[in-house]
């Protein structure tokens, strides 16, 4: 591995709990850089870690190979200007959801500039990880937005700050 990107990683590391970082670490170990940076982005974006514009360019500049760590990259929020806020299990989310379709479906992430939240339709399937969640946007009018990508429903989400 590179210095540089082993910098990269090292910064990522910092971010993740102890059990994360071994992973991380016992991927790089092996020769597995790809899936070390993956583990560790996942991971952050899963929680929906903040990190600074800075790092996210580092990140993307080691990982420009991987798709996967880019779009990954998007579930972070900007730590000095977020566009969007976690609202799924929160008070607010709560008050979203009964605005949705289903009352199984979750308020997941809101716009901070605009009243649209991007939120998941409920599905056994998609619980079980047999086939990805669809995901919606409400709109403040009520009209729904459906998306089968993630990532195409957060570009939808963040439109107004363009």
């Amino acid at each position: 591995m590179r210095l540089r990107d082993e910098r990269v990683l090292a910064e990522l590391c910092a971010l993740l709990p102890p059990a994360q970082v071994e992973m991380v670490w016992d991927y790089a170990g092996h020769a597995e850089v790809e899936l070390a940076f993956e583990t560790a982005v996942d991971y952050l974006s899963g929680a929906h870690l903040p990190i600074d514009a800075g790092l996210r360019a580092r990140v993307r500049d080691a990982c420009s190979y991987s798709e996967r760590v880019r779009d990954a990259l998007r579930f972070c929020p900007d730590s000095s200007q977020p566009l969007w806020r976690i609202v799924e299990d929160t008070w607010d989310g709560l008050e979203i959801e009964e605005r949705l379709p289903d009352r199984t479906d979750a308020a997941w992430l809101a716009c901070n500039r605009c009243p649209e939240v991007l939120f998941r339709f409920d599905s056994v399937a998609a619980s079980m990880g047999k086939v990805p969640y669809r995901c919606g946007v409400l709109a403040e009018n009520g009209e729904i937005t459906e998306f089968t990508d993630a990532v195409d429903a957060l570009d939808h989400l963040e439109r107004c700050w363009s």
